[in-house]
């Protein structure tokens, strides 16, 4: 899967290019603006075909352990 995202027609692209098997899934995230949040994709393989859902954030971060 390849992957250009821009900010508008103006804004510098920016590739991501990864192979996903079934089941799989990334999130690609940008940040927000000062007191914006930040916005995101989601692509998933699922049944032989690529899903590509927005997110309306950034996924927050989570400390697992101790």
């Amino acid at each position: 899967m390849v992957t250009t995202i821009a900010e508008g027609e103006a804004g510098v692209p920016v590739r991501f290019e990864a192979t996903l098997g079934e089941g799989q899934s990334l999130v690609i995230s940008v940040p927000g603006r000062l007191h914006e949040p930040g916005r995101a994709l989601e692509i998933s393989r699922a049944g032989g075909r690529l899903l590509v859902t927005g997110i309306d954030s950034a996924p927050k971060l989570v400390r697992a352990g101790p």
